[in-house]
């Protein structure tokens, strides 16, 4: 866990050797550096007013998940828990920042609603393969079983032409069953 304290302004005072770690700043750079020029432009407006409502004591600590552009400039994702250190008078005197990287943390997170996103689309296109076999196998079954008893019929003979169509009805019928059972 990275822990660094800066003035009330947010210049950078002290730093613990896993904080340097993750930014990959020397405890001499990081000296001249302020909070916000490791903070990812995107996240420094947030991290502005949350810092002037803890000074004002609006606040007691602040706790949030943003980017830190590291010194070989890679963002990396941290969670960061702010708080103000007050004298005996209660006021402010300087920022205690505690920072943990959860780059890897997030990246897993992301994985894993990938995988269950996934999931529920085989579910779904499982489903929907069950629904549509049976819906289609279902007329296509009765079709298949009409055309033969229509042959097999020896009350009513069907004519020769009747009897090709009939054929043609199977053939079809099976056809298309072979290509359902083949795409099932």
């Amino acid at each position: 866990i990275g822990v660094f304290y800066c003035d009330l302004r947010g210049a950078i005072r002290e730093s613990n050797p896993k904080f340097r770690q993750l930014t990959g700043y020397t405890g001499h750079e990081l000296a001249s550096m302020t909070a916000l020029d490791l903070t990812h432009p995107d996240d420094r407006a947030d991290d502005v007013e949350l810092s002037q409502r803890l000074i004002r004591g609006d606040i007691p600590m602040y706790r949030r998940q943003k980017r830190y552009v590291v010194k070989d400039g890679r963002t990396v994702w941290i969670q960061t828990t702010v708080t103000v250190l007050r004298d005996g008078h209660g006021s402010p005197q300087r920022l205690v920042g505690v920072v943990e990287d959860i780059t890897e943390h997030l990246k897993l997170l992301d994985a894993e609603r990938a995988r269950e996103s996934a999931e529920a689309a085989n579910r779904a296109k499982s489903d929907f393969l069950s629904r549509m076999s049976h819906e289609l196998r279902t007329p296509l079954n009765a079709m298949l079983g009409f055309a033969q008893l229509l042959e097999l019929d020896r009350t009513r003979p069907l004519n020769t032409k009747q009897l090709e169509w009939t054929g043609q009805i199977r053939q079809a019928g099976w056809h298309l069953l072979h290509m359902i059972n083949d795409t099932l």
